[in-house]
């Protein structure tokens, strides 16, 4: 029977953010992928695959795949990114390729935000393709939101399955007691797993705190994600008041900050994930 409570409106509300439905696994899949291109409008001749999955066009130049956090080189991994490009420059080789630009001008690195197609793909293109064999994670942004159930869907495959770099302990879903984990992370992109015990709300900010212990961790803080005032107006716009997060299982993903005790800033709606949960099962699809 189907949960009809406050904390399944809690779950569907926060999964349609994510362009995910209250249904089974397969058709919250497939409502995922609406809007997320599966053809490119330009076609183009691949140079070659740089250090940072970057493509380089014959023509000069500079792709980013959008939604792709390429994966970087380990203590125990020290050739990572050198095999990512590896891997990838054989998926590419010999094999059409074409562009939908998401930017009409570089980054600061001189490269222009894109998503690929090579013949046969399916929507996400190369950047799914990529994080589905574990050359990269999902990285939450505006550019990469219509694909986000694809990617993150490739992701949580990936992970279950061990691929790549989901076979390195330094990639491992964080959980909110993990001290040591979050030391060795400082700065860094990470992706984190726990219960939220309490919400602190603030006319500027909120704050989601973790269920966890304290023993040992800097100024006896749990971990904590803040939450800015467009991502609570995006919570709220779709029924969810930050404080009826209390007790749901989250995935969330951002930089992590220690200053103050382990903190990640949910900068978007798009950092969220409900895990575990029956009233999104395909949110909850993915494992450490």
């Amino acid at each position: 029977m189907r949960r009809t409570g406050p904390i399944a409106k809690v779950g569907c509300a926060l999964a349609s953010l994510v362009a995910l439905v209250c249904l089974g696994p397969a058709r919250a899949l497939a409502a995922s992928d609406q809007g997320c291109p599966s053809a490119g409008g330009e076609n183009v001749e691949l140079a070659g695959v740089e250090s940072r999955l970057e493509l380089r066009l014959t023509d000069g130049r500079l792709l980013r795949l959008a939604g792709l956090d390429p994966a970087a080189s380990t203590p125990s991994t020290p050739d990572r990114e050198d095999q990512a490009r590896d891997a990838l420059s054989q998926l590419l080789a010999g094999r059409p390729l074409a562009i939908t630009k998401l930017s009409s001008a570089p980054d600061r690195w001189g490269r222009l935000a894109v998503l690929a197609f090579t013949d046969g793909d399916q929507p996400g293109g190369v950047a799914a393709a990529a994080i589905s064999r574990g050359l990269g994670r999902y990285l939450s942004e505006p550019a990469a939101h219509a694909c986000r159930g694809i990617l993150t869907a490739a992701e949580d495959a990936s992970r279950a399955q061990k691929l790549g770099l989901w076979a390195d302990p330094y990639y491992a879903v964080l959980t909110a007691s993990d001290l040591a984990g979050f030391a060795e992370r400082a700065g860094t992109l990470v992706v984190a797993e726990g219960r939220v015990a309490s919400v602190k709300s603030g006319p500027y900010r909120s704050q989601l705190i973790f269920a966890g212990e304290r023993n040992g961790s800097r100024g006896g803080q749990l971990l904590s994600a803040t939450l800015l005032p467009r991502t609570i107006k995006i919570l709220e716009a779709h029924g969810v008041h930050v404080t009826s997060l209390t007790g749901q299982l989250l995935r969330i993903r951002g930089l992590l900050d220690l200053r103050f005790g382990p903190e990640i800033e949910v900068s978007s709606a798009d950092d969220l994930d409900v895990v575990g949960s029956v009233t999104a099962p395909a949110l909850a699809a993915g494992s450490k």
